[in-house]
Protein backbone atom coordinates (compact mmCIF):
# COMPACT_ATOMS: atom_id res chain seq x y z
CA UNK A 1 0.00 0.00 0.00
CA UNK A 2 1.34 3.42 -1.00
CA UNK A 3 2.01 5.79 1.88
CA UNK A 4 0.51 9.25 1.29
CA UNK A 5 2.98 12.11 0.82
CA UNK A 6 3.88 14.08 3.93
CA UNK A 7 5.55 17.41 4.54
CA UNK A 8 9.19 16.75 5.33
CA UNK A 9 10.86 20.12 5.64
CA UNK A 10 12.16 23.19 3.89
CA UNK A 11 15.30 23.70 1.80
CA UNK A 12 17.06 26.84 0.58
CA UNK A 13 19.05 26.86 -2.65
CA UNK A 14 21.54 29.73 -2.47
CA UNK A 15 24.84 30.96 -3.83
CA UNK A 16 26.31 30.95 -0.31
CA UNK A 17 24.51 28.12 1.53
CA UNK A 18 26.91 28.04 4.51
CA UNK A 19 26.49 31.77 5.13
CA UNK A 20 22.73 31.47 4.74
CA UNK A 21 22.62 28.59 7.23
CA UNK A 22 24.51 30.64 9.81
CA UNK A 23 22.26 33.62 9.18
CA UNK A 24 19.00 31.74 9.68
CA UNK A 25 20.34 29.98 12.77
CA UNK A 26 21.17 33.39 14.22
CA UNK A 27 17.85 35.11 13.53
CA UNK A 28 15.99 32.08 14.89
CA UNK A 29 18.02 32.15 18.09
CA UNK A 30 19.89 28.90 17.51
CA UNK A 31 23.58 28.66 18.30
CA UNK A 32 24.65 26.35 15.48
CA UNK A 33 23.37 26.01 11.88
CA UNK A 34 23.31 22.21 12.29
CA UNK A 35 20.42 22.54 14.74
CA UNK A 36 18.16 23.58 11.85
CA UNK A 37 18.64 20.14 10.27
CA UNK A 38 16.77 18.64 13.21
CA UNK A 39 13.77 20.74 12.13
CA UNK A 40 13.95 19.41 8.56
CA UNK A 41 15.76 22.47 7.13
CA UNK A 42 18.77 22.14 4.81
CA UNK A 43 20.82 24.50 2.63
CA UNK A 44 22.26 23.79 -0.83
CA UNK A 45 24.42 25.48 -3.43
CA UNK A 46 22.14 26.54 -6.28
CA UNK A 47 23.13 25.11 -9.67
CA UNK A 48 20.84 27.21 -11.86
CA UNK A 49 20.18 30.87 -10.91
CA UNK A 50 16.48 30.51 -11.65
CA UNK A 51 16.19 27.82 -8.96
CA UNK A 52 17.49 30.03 -6.13
CA UNK A 53 15.14 30.27 -3.15
CA UNK A 54 13.08 27.97 -0.97
CA UNK A 55 11.46 24.69 -1.91
CA UNK A 56 9.30 22.30 0.12
CA UNK A 57 10.56 18.80 0.79
CA UNK A 58 7.98 16.02 0.66
CA UNK A 59 8.49 12.50 1.94
CA UNK A 60 7.02 10.14 -0.65
CA UNK A 61 7.10 6.50 -1.66
CA UNK A 62 9.18 5.60 -4.69
CA UNK A 63 6.08 4.42 -6.57
CA UNK A 64 4.59 7.94 -6.25
CA UNK A 65 7.68 9.24 -8.01
CA UNK A 66 7.39 6.60 -10.73
CA UNK A 67 3.86 7.84 -11.50
CA UNK A 68 5.05 11.39 -12.11
CA UNK A 69 5.32 12.04 -15.87
CA UNK A 70 8.93 12.00 -17.05
CA UNK A 71 8.72 15.57 -18.34
CA UNK A 72 7.89 16.80 -14.82
CA UNK A 73 10.73 14.95 -13.06
CA UNK A 74 14.30 15.97 -12.34
CA UNK A 75 15.87 12.70 -11.17
CA UNK A 76 19.24 14.19 -10.21
CA UNK A 77 19.40 14.05 -6.39
CA UNK A 78 20.93 16.44 -3.89
CA UNK A 79 22.00 15.91 -0.30
CA UNK A 80 18.89 14.94 1.63
CA UNK A 81 16.83 14.86 -1.58
CA UNK A 82 17.34 11.28 -2.72
CA UNK A 83 14.36 11.08 -5.11
CA UNK A 84 15.06 14.25 -7.08
CA UNK A 85 12.52 16.96 -7.85
CA UNK A 86 9.05 17.48 -9.22
CA UNK A 87 9.01 20.42 -11.63
CA UNK A 88 5.64 22.16 -11.38
CA UNK A 89 3.91 25.03 -13.21
CA UNK A 90 6.07 28.07 -14.01
CA UNK A 91 9.15 26.00 -13.20
CA UNK A 92 8.64 25.77 -9.42
CA UNK A 93 10.30 22.77 -7.79
CA UNK A 94 9.23 20.34 -5.08
CA UNK A 95 12.01 18.25 -3.52
CA UNK A 96 11.26 14.56 -2.95
CA UNK A 97 12.76 12.14 -0.44
CA UNK A 98 12.00 8.69 0.94
CA UNK A 99 13.52 9.59 4.32
CA UNK A 100 11.81 11.29 7.24
CA UNK A 101 14.00 14.20 8.28
CA UNK A 102 12.16 15.39 11.38
CA UNK A 103 9.23 14.34 13.51
CA UNK A 104 6.29 16.66 12.91
CA UNK A 105 8.28 19.02 10.64
CA UNK A 106 5.15 21.13 10.03
CA UNK A 107 5.33 22.34 13.62
CA UNK A 108 8.56 24.19 12.85
CA UNK A 109 8.30 25.27 9.21
CA UNK A 110 5.79 25.48 6.39
CA UNK A 111 5.73 26.80 2.86
CA UNK A 112 3.32 28.62 0.54
CA UNK A 113 3.43 29.04 -3.22
CA UNK A 114 2.55 32.48 -4.54
CA UNK A 115 1.05 32.32 -8.02
CA UNK A 116 -1.32 34.17 -10.33
CA UNK A 117 -3.34 31.01 -11.06
CA UNK A 118 -4.20 29.52 -7.67
CA UNK A 119 -6.88 27.12 -8.86
CA UNK A 120 -4.94 25.81 -11.85
CA UNK A 121 -1.63 25.39 -10.05
CA UNK A 122 -3.26 23.74 -7.02
CA UNK A 123 -5.18 21.31 -9.22
CA UNK A 124 -2.04 20.42 -11.19
CA UNK A 125 0.19 19.77 -8.16
CA UNK A 126 -2.51 17.91 -6.24
CA UNK A 127 -3.20 15.60 -9.18
CA UNK A 128 0.50 14.96 -9.81
CA UNK A 129 1.14 14.09 -6.15
CA UNK A 130 -2.11 12.09 -5.77
CA UNK A 131 -3.14 14.57 -3.06
CA UNK A 132 -6.31 16.51 -2.19
CA UNK A 133 -7.31 20.17 -2.33
CA UNK A 134 -8.86 22.16 0.52
CA UNK A 135 -9.73 25.84 0.03
CA UNK A 136 -10.25 28.61 2.58
CA UNK A 137 -13.69 30.24 2.48
CA UNK A 138 -13.78 33.94 1.50
CA UNK A 139 -10.02 34.29 1.82
CA UNK A 140 -8.57 37.58 0.48
CA UNK A 141 -5.60 35.69 -0.97
CA UNK A 142 -7.66 32.81 -2.45
CA UNK A 143 -5.67 30.43 -0.22
CA UNK A 144 -5.84 26.71 -0.93
CA UNK A 145 -3.97 23.80 0.61
CA UNK A 146 -2.58 20.69 -1.03
CA UNK A 147 -3.08 17.93 1.55
CA UNK A 148 -2.71 14.21 2.09
CA UNK A 149 -4.21 12.10 4.87
CA UNK A 150 -5.66 15.28 6.45
CA UNK A 151 -2.22 16.87 6.72
CA UNK A 152 -1.06 19.99 4.89
CA UNK A 153 1.75 19.60 2.36
CA UNK A 154 1.85 23.25 1.32
CA UNK A 155 -0.36 26.25 0.66
CA UNK A 156 -1.05 28.09 -2.60
CA UNK A 157 -2.18 31.71 -2.67
CA UNK A 158 -2.35 34.86 -4.77
CA UNK A 159 -0.25 37.87 -3.79
CA UNK A 160 -2.19 41.13 -3.89
CA UNK A 161 0.06 43.86 -5.26
CA UNK A 162 3.27 43.92 -7.23
CA UNK A 163 6.34 41.88 -6.28
CA UNK A 164 9.03 43.43 -8.52
CA UNK A 165 11.72 41.07 -9.71
CA UNK A 166 9.82 37.92 -8.74
CA UNK A 167 8.77 35.19 -11.19
CA UNK A 168 5.14 34.44 -11.89
CA UNK A 169 5.17 31.69 -9.22
CA UNK A 170 7.53 31.35 -6.25
CA UNK A 171 7.79 29.69 -2.83
CA UNK A 172 7.90 31.50 0.52
CA UNK A 173 9.31 29.40 3.35
CA UNK A 174 7.99 30.17 6.84
CA UNK A 175 9.57 29.53 10.23
CA UNK A 176 7.29 29.11 13.24
CA UNK A 177 8.29 31.40 16.12
CA UNK A 178 6.89 32.15 19.55
CA UNK A 179 6.83 35.94 19.16
CA UNK A 180 6.46 37.60 15.75
CA UNK A 181 7.55 41.08 16.84
CA UNK A 182 10.73 39.88 18.51
CA UNK A 183 11.66 37.62 15.58
CA UNK A 184 11.06 40.37 12.99
CA UNK A 185 13.16 42.85 14.99
CA UNK A 186 16.04 40.36 15.24
CA UNK A 187 15.86 39.66 11.50
CA UNK A 188 15.84 43.35 10.56
CA UNK A 189 18.78 44.07 12.87
CA UNK A 190 20.63 41.26 11.05
CA UNK A 191 20.08 42.64 7.55
CA UNK A 192 16.63 41.44 6.50
CA UNK A 193 14.06 43.78 4.95
CA UNK A 194 10.35 43.70 5.76
CA UNK A 195 8.14 43.08 2.70
CA UNK A 196 4.86 42.48 4.56
CA UNK A 197 4.64 43.88 8.09
CA UNK A 198 3.31 41.59 10.84
CA UNK A 199 -0.29 40.75 9.99
CA UNK A 200 -2.97 38.29 11.03
CA UNK A 201 -4.75 35.70 8.92
CA UNK A 202 -7.69 33.55 10.08
CA UNK A 203 -5.24 30.95 11.43
CA UNK A 204 -1.89 32.63 12.12
CA UNK A 205 0.16 35.75 12.66
CA UNK A 206 2.86 36.25 10.05
CA UNK A 207 5.36 38.58 8.42
CA UNK A 208 7.27 38.29 5.13
CA UNK A 209 10.87 39.50 4.69
CA UNK A 210 13.85 39.20 2.36
CA UNK A 211 17.17 38.00 3.70
CA UNK A 212 20.46 39.78 2.77
CA UNK A 213 20.68 37.70 -0.45
CA UNK A 214 17.16 38.57 -1.58
CA UNK A 215 15.44 35.27 -0.71
CA UNK A 216 11.88 35.70 0.51
CA UNK A 217 11.05 34.08 3.84
CA UNK A 218 8.34 34.35 6.43
CA UNK A 219 7.91 34.22 10.19
CA UNK A 220 4.69 32.70 11.48
CA UNK A 221 2.87 31.95 14.70
CA UNK A 222 -0.07 29.57 14.56
CA UNK A 223 -3.05 30.84 16.54
CA UNK A 224 -4.45 28.76 19.43
CA UNK A 225 -6.84 26.00 18.42
CA UNK A 226 -9.69 27.75 20.28
CA UNK A 227 -9.57 30.67 17.82
CA UNK A 228 -9.94 28.42 14.76
CA UNK A 229 -13.45 27.17 15.47
CA UNK A 230 -15.07 29.69 13.13
CA UNK A 231 -12.64 29.22 10.23
CA UNK A 232 -14.27 27.34 7.34
CA UNK A 233 -12.78 25.50 4.39
CA UNK A 234 -14.26 23.91 1.28
CA UNK A 235 -13.33 20.31 0.47
CA UNK A 236 -13.06 18.82 -3.02
CA UNK A 237 -16.74 17.76 -2.99
CA UNK A 238 -17.89 21.32 -2.24
CA UNK A 239 -18.68 20.72 1.45
CA UNK A 240 -17.98 23.53 3.90
CA UNK A 241 -16.42 22.34 7.13
CA UNK A 242 -14.46 23.80 10.06
CA UNK A 243 -10.73 23.97 9.35
CA UNK A 244 -9.79 22.30 12.64
CA UNK A 245 -12.09 19.34 11.91
CA UNK A 246 -10.89 18.93 8.32
CA UNK A 247 -7.12 19.06 8.73
CA UNK A 248 -4.70 17.95 11.42
CA UNK A 249 -2.98 21.15 12.46
CA UNK A 250 0.35 21.22 14.33
CA UNK A 251 0.47 22.40 17.91
CA UNK A 252 1.58 26.04 18.27
CA UNK A 253 5.02 26.74 19.69
CA UNK A 254 4.01 28.25 23.03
Amino acid sequence: MTRPPEYGGLDLFAESPEEAARYYAWILGRREPDTLAALGVQFHAVRTPGDAGWAPVLRVDADVVRRIPAELREPEPAEGIDLGFLRGPDGVRVALTAVRRAENALRYTNVDLSTEDVSGVTAHLAATLRAERVAMVDDPYDMEFVCAARRILFGVFRVRGAMPGRPRSFWIGYFEVRDIGTAVARAVESGSRVVMAPSRSPFNEYAVLTDPWGHLFGLSRLLPRSTLDGVLVVTADGTRRPLAETLELPQPLF
